[in-house]
């Protein structure tokens, strides 16, 4: 179905304007995070961390091939360098304004140092 998906995208891609194109795109990696493998649940906090990246548009530059690599080196990263953020997340008090931007700024520091496979 994706290979479908993608010859229509492919197509249309010359048809349609900047916007719709930028939504497609993004659609197209909020599906890739949202495959998880089998026997391979993600905690709260990682669901969290990913989703966030995704829908705050962190994915758009990185090649829809890399998706998976994105996600699994950004959730080690934050394992690493990140964990208070874990605990934070799960707190009671959702995400707060404080723990919003302690995210977004570990995001943008890993993505300056992440090279994508094969490209």
């Amino acid at each position: 179905m994706s290979e479908n998906l993608n010859v229509c995208l492919l197509w249309y891609s010359e048809k349609i304007d900047t916007a719709t194109q930028n939504a497609l795109t993004q659609g197209e990696r909020i599906m890739e995070v949202l495959k998880q493998g089998q026997y391979q649940p993600m905690n709260v906090a990682e669901q969290v961390i990913v989703l966030y990246a995704a829908t705050r548009k962190y994915l758009m530059d990185i090649p829809l091939h890399a998706i998976k690599q994105f996600e699994k080196e950004l959730l080690e990263c934050f394992s690493a360098k990140h964990a208070e953020i874990y605990t934070e997340i799960v707190k009671p008090s959702g995400l707060t304004k404080e723990l919003d931007d302690k995210i977004k700024s570990a995001i943008e520091d890993f993505k300056k140092s992440f090279k994508p496979e094969n490209d």
